[in-house]
């Protein structure tokens, strides 16, 4: 009788542990179940990122291309010359009021209206200059001020001009400004293995209804 009920007790304890066991699996399944869906889900994310930057890869090298070259042409009561390697060092000096069609820095595209006078002798420069009328995606700006210009100055910062600029421009009445931009040159060359330092190139969005 001892024995049979030594028997019985041995039994009920296999049988619970077995089910324990089977219970645990179940509940470790949909586990790995949800980490797989997860890896697959950011694995399709990245590749749709990728697709969508692939799409985009010649319009963004076409813009960055085009970004390397800004011009100015200029028409008004303005006379000066100037030619700058970077607004750190530069020579000559401009005074007037002028329209100006632009093909700008930052891809400002359009008009404006450009008034007061600046100046700069090697590494100083004088400046009281405000571009108030505009027309397309050109900036305003005003600015002020005898210092020696840094690339952290408001004007800069926020992109209004290129501190790192290579310029060089005339006008008389009538004239030109053309500048060269070595950081859109950096931006485009590192643009063709998909790196935009600039963080401007154009992305690809889903439409909402």
């Amino acid at each position: 009788m001892r024995k049979l009920m030594m028997l019985s007790v041995f039994m009920a304890a296999a049988a619970f542990f077995s089910v324990s066991a089977d219970e645990n699996q179940l509940e470790a399944e949909p586990a790995a179940q949800e980490l797989s869906a997860g890896s697959s889900v950011s694995s399709g994310e990245e590749s749709n990122s990728f697709g969508k930057k692939l799409l985009m890869y010649i319009p963004n090298r076409l813009l960055d291309l085009l970004d390397i070259v800004t011009i100015e042409l200029k028409s008004g009561a303005v006379i000066g010359a100037e030619a700058r390697v970077t607004r750190a060092f530069g020579i000559g000096g401009e005074v007037g009021t002028y329209g100006s069609a632009l093909k700008g820095y930052n891809r400002q595209y359009g008009f404006s209206i450009t008034e007061g006078a600046e100046g700069q002798f090697l590494f100083g420069s004088a400046m009281d200059l405000a571009r108030p009328i505009v027309w397309g995606d050109v900036e305003r700006y005003w600015v002020q001020g005898t210092n020696f210009p840094l690339p952290f100055n408001r004007i800069y910062k926020e992109k209004a001009r290129d501190y790192w600029a290579l310029e060089l421009g005339a006008s008389c009445l009538f004239g030109v400004k053309v500048g060269i931009h070595p950081v859109a040159i950096a931006d485009f060359l590192t643009g063709l293995i998909l790196i935009d330092i600039e963080d401007d190139d154009l992305v690809l969005k889903p439409i909402h209804d």
